[in-house]
């Protein structure tokens, strides 16, 4: 399943940065979605919370910026744009 390695991705990369800095948990990320990342945003949604149970970024709220260009040199990604983490 294509979709769950790239949640999974996202939360190895998030907590990463989040134990980087010292943070005790991660409050919100926000995303950006190509139009050909091969996940939709809803089941991006879907995914998340389920995915990142025992984690950092375990009931961290997620903006996702769907992009619409085909473009878009990012247009097959799904971007980490920001972080915000309780330290």
């Amino acid at each position: 399943m294509h979709e769950l390695s790239l949640v999974l991705d996202v939360i190895r990369q998030v907590e990463a940065l989040a134990r980087q800095r010292g943070a005790q948990r991660v409050t919100s990320i926000k995303l950006r979605l190509g139009p050909h990342a091969h996940l939709s945003a809803s089941h991006l949604r879907d995914l998340f919370p389920l995915i990142a149970r025992g984690t950092m970024a375990e009931g961290a709220r997620v903006d996702i910026d769907v992009r619409v260009d085909p473009d878009d040199p990012y247009a097959h990604d799904v971007l980490l744009e920001s972080v915000e983490m309780e330290l």
